[in-house]
């Protein structure tokens, strides 16, 4: 399993690999406010603490967290 100091590495890089497929402002906006709280390698199931309401949360959950979760596993070599 992997520890949050690792989890926090793997994320900065997946934020990264973010930041070329959409503007500035949605990058902050979906990106970069987002911390990951717990990962769980074995369910594939990653956790972040959400500011910025219930409609935030629900738009991660629904557009972006399996492009997340995926570009998560393929940087931490999960795939």
């Amino acid at each position: 399993m992997a520890y949050p100091d690792e989890i926090k590495q793997i994320w900065e890089t997946v934020k990264e690999s973010f930041r070329s497929e959409c503007s500035t402002t949605t990058f902050d906006l979906w990106y970069g406010s987002i911390p990951p709280t717990s990962f769980d390698p074995e369910k594939f199931e990653i956790t972040f603490s959400v500011d910025g309401g219930q409609f935030k949360k629900e738009t991660l959950e629904k557009i972006y967290k399996q492009r997340i979760e995926q570009r998560f596993a393929s940087i931490a070599g999960l795939e």
